[in-house]
């Protein structure tokens, strides 16, 4: 027996939180679901659970599939907008973001379309999230478009994950072997330098020079360790400037031991997200525009934007894509062909 934590809708929209012991999660669904209630989540309880920070702007994204989980369920269970807000309001933790929601509902009760209501709230619902949206209600198929949207995150997500794993392994040895560096030149050579002071002989010139730098970094500790911290906002300074983003954006694209995963993390993140829009019948040129403000890499963003220039003048999509320099030879020949079959 495992505890489970779930949190399920009643036939009124009331939303329940609880913890339950069973023998797995599909037999607590099915014994859920045969009672009447409307499943939103289960999974499995670890720990005391803490309450989530009330300071934080932006919710996490597995908090936003959260949120999606629940909305698609109430939408499916035919309950109306209003009545649904009302619930998710009533159940939400985050307070920036609940705010955000009472201003959704007021505007829908004024007249507006869900998505544009949602748009006011950039630092909660992207561009890309509400174009879906604005899709969906345009076709009717609201519920369809914000499953497709979750599987699109559930994916990026885990594609999210498996870079962060893949970079975990170096950075560790890197941090290792700086810190037995670090050893080594604080605690081991000034025994040896002890050592070749009182032999009276003459000391090869690199060996000179690392004791040099030991007596150096011994003697000028704070110095240094003023000097890190000023290159380390100089760093974030740079990075959170256009240009100084540009230039790092350029060379991750370029360093020998990063190149390859994050050039594979953008082209999954290119094509998952246009095929998400373009399934949600939003047009190619917009799709992807959408798809070039969704990239966190200014270089790869510049890129896409020349794509949609190139298509807006009458180039095809496979050869505008293969300009970007992500794509290899034979992703660039199945979107041709889905080109040119119409199932792009």
């Amino acid at each position: 027996m495992a505890l489970f934590s779930y949190r399920v809708a009643k036939g009124d929209g009331t939303i329940l939180t609880r913890q339950e012991e069973a023998e797995s999660e599909a037999l607590l669904r099915n014994r859920l679901e045969g009672e009447g209630y409307l499943v939103l989540s289960i999974s499995k309880a670890i720990g005391l659970s803490l309450p989530a920070l009330s300071l934080r702007r932006r919710l996490s994204p597995r908090d936003f599939l959260v949120f999606n989980q629940e909305l698609m369920v109430l939408l499916k269970a035919g309950l109306p907008i209003m009545k649904i807000l009302d619930v998710l309001i009533e159940q939400g933790s985050q307070p920036g973001f609940v705010e955000a929601l009472k201003s959704v509902q007021r505007d829908i009760r004024s007249g507006s379309a869900i998505a544009d209501a949602m748009a006011k709230h950039p630092t909660y619902f992207s561009e890309l999230y509400v174009s879906s949206l604005r899709a969906g209600e345009r076709s009717g198929n609201l519920v369809e478009v914000i499953g497709r949207f979750m599987d699109y995150q559930r994916k990026i997500l885990e594609v999210r994950k498996k870079v962060v794993g893949a970079l975990a392994y170096p950075s560790f040895l890197l941090v290792i072997g700086f810190g037995v560096l670090g050893f080594l030149l604080i605690y081991v050579m000034p025994s040896f330098s002890e050592i070749y002071a009182g032999s009276n002989v003459e000391l090869p010139l690199f060996t000179r020079f690392l004791l040099g730098t030991v007596r150096f970094i011994q003697g000028n500790v704070l110095l240094l360790l003023a000097a890190a911290v000023g290159v380390g906002i100089l760093f974030w300074t740079l990075y959170h400037s256009g240009w100084g983003k540009g230039k790092l954006d350029r060379l991750a694209l370029h360093f020998p031991l990063l190149r390859q995963i994050i050039r594979r993390h953008h082209l999954i993140r290119i094509t998952r997200t246009l095929s998400t829009i373009l399934k949600s019948g939003i047009p190619l040129v917009e799709a992807l525009q959408m798809v070039a403000s969704s990239m966190t890499n200014r270089v790869v963003r510049l890129e896409v934007d020349r794509a949609v220039e190139a298509v807006k003048g009458g180039i095809g999509i496979s050869t505008a894509l293969s300009q970007i320099g992500l794509f290899p030879k034979i992703s660039t020949e199945m979107i041709a062909v889905g080109e040119s079959t119409g199932s792009l």
